[in-house]
C-alpha cells in the first residue's frame, strides 16, 4: 500500500508502487492537479477522485520502468517523464 497526500493506493507489487510514487511526485502530476482542481482557501489542492480521475499514467516497458526507478533527482524524473506527456 502506498499512502500519498491522503490517498491510498493498494497493490502487492512494490515495484509498481514505486513507479506510481515517482509519477505522483512529478511536476507533471502537480501541474495537472493545479489545472483541474480548485484550491482551498489555504492554498491546498484537493486530490479527490473526481479531480484526478482523468490523469493517465503511461504504460511503460520493462526497460523504461528500470530507467525511471534508477532516477533519483526530481528534475531528472520530471524531464524523463515529460516525453510521455507531450
Amino acid at each position: 500500500m502506498l499512502l500519498y497526500n491522503g490517498m491510498a493506493f493498494v497493490g502487492d507489487d512494490m515495484r509498481k508502487m514505486k513507479i506510481l510514487q515517482k509519477v505522483l511526485e512529478s511536476d507533471i502530476f502537480w501541474n495537472y492537479v493545479v489545472a483541474n482542481s480548485k484550491p482551498y482557501t489555504s492554498g491546498y489542492y484537493s486530490l479527490n477522485g473526481s479531480n484526478i480521475k482523468n490523469f493517465g499514467a503511461p504504460k511503460f516497458t520493462k526497460a523504461e520502468e528500470e530507467e525511471l526507478l534508477r532516477l533519483e533527482d526530481k528534475g531528472a524524473v520530471n524531464q524523463w517523464l515529460s516525453s510521455f506527456y507531450e
